[in-house]
């Protein structure tokens, strides 16, 4: 069948480059860019375009700890499951499971589509198993809180981060933001593992709050606080985000795109109604039945789109207008 043929394929790729636990990062990888290779991944999945799938999947697998946008749960938990997806054609199950974690904690209800992935496929199997198991307490790293760097904020997953706690077995993209939304350093983390620069005894002082300076003006230069002790405070000139634009673009026509389907469902669902019984199009009742399937899928089709728009617009509109500083990732 087509799964042994694409298993078979997907071995052969696995000389492919891909740096899934970097303990630096040699090139920034930013929303757009992100955004692309999730797409990309989902259209090469459901066309059963494997080399394409594994050229976007290591692309996204080098860049996760390296994730220079500060994205929302919504987007992390779509990287991830296909970070589950892409190790488990690796054949690394235990490596696929823990990103299959991650993904499911933040998006516990997601169920692949029909035309996603064949019906039988096994992976289907794993997410709910994953899920009819799925521990989502969070275990504290022990008389140590966060030690956050002046002027910043943490986040975890696109969710704020507040104490040193995290779920286990899984992993996990801690990023520091800035007061402008730019994102100052990322780590990629396994289970609670977090870097020894974020985090403080509960008896020790905490960072001194930096002095308020003169606001900037655009285009001047600021100093960049480093995130970790390996590495080195660098200047960066503010500059508006690249990805910016592209993300908000793509949120906009995924709203348009969704108006159309519902526009398209709209039209359909007339057929139930012509001006005559008699007129009815439809020649026994399995027709019907599946024009109103098509039906209801289109418009919850239209609602997750719509939804899925506003989130990627959101995003866009959220990016600060600021420079990216030091790229550190913890090692595994």
């Amino acid at each position: 069948m087509v799964m042994i043929c694409r298993s078979a394929l997907f071995s052969l790729l696995l000389a492919l480059p891909s740096v899934a636990f970097a303990a630096s990062c040699p090139t920034p990888y930013n929303g757009a860019q992100l955004l692309n290779d999730i797409q990309l991944m989902q259209l090469s999945l459901r066309n059963e375009d494997d080399a394409s799938f594994a050229t976007a999947a290591g692309r996204l697998d080098s860049g996760m700890a390296c994730l220079t946008t500060a994205a929302p749960p919504q987007v992390f938990a779509t990287a991830f499951r296909l970070m589950g997806v892409w190790y488990w054609y690796k054949q690394d199950n235990g490596i696929a499971r823990r990103w299959i974690r991650s993904s499911l904690e933040l998006d516990p209800s997601f169920q692949f589509g029909a035309d996603d992935l064949p019906l039988d496929h096994p992976i289907r199997a794993i997410f709910d198993e994953e899920r009819n198991n799925l521990d989502i307490a969070e275990v504290p790293v022990e008389a140590m809180v966060l030690n956050i760097p002046a002027g910043s904020r943490l986040v975890m997953d696109g969710r704020p981060l507040d104490k040193p706690a995290a779920t286990l077995n899984r992993f996990h993209v801690v990023q520091q933001v800035g007061t402008d939304n730019g994102v100052r350093a990322v780590w990629l983390i396994a289970g609670n593992s977090f870097p020894e620069a974020l985090m403080r005894e509960t008896t020790a002082a905490p960072v001194a709050e930096a002095p308020k300076e003169k606001k900037k003006k655009k285009g001047e230069e600021e100093a960049v606080p480093a995130a970790s002790g390996v590495g080195q405070v660098q200047r960066v000139e503010r500059r508006r985000p690249p990805e910016k634009t592209p993300i908000m673009v793509a949120g906009g026509v995924m709203l348009v795109g969704a108006g159309a389907v519902y526009a398209t469902a709209i039209v359909l669902e007339q057929q139930f109604h012509p001006p005559d019984w008699g007129e009815l199009k439809f020649q026994n009742e399995d027709e019907m039945n599946a024009a109103g399937s098509l039906v209801n899928g289109l418009i919850l089709g239209a609602g997750g789109l719509a939804l899925a728009g506003l989130g990627v617009g959101y995003w866009g509109i959220t990016i600060g207008d600021s420079g990216f500083g030091v790229h550190f990732a913890t090692d595994f």
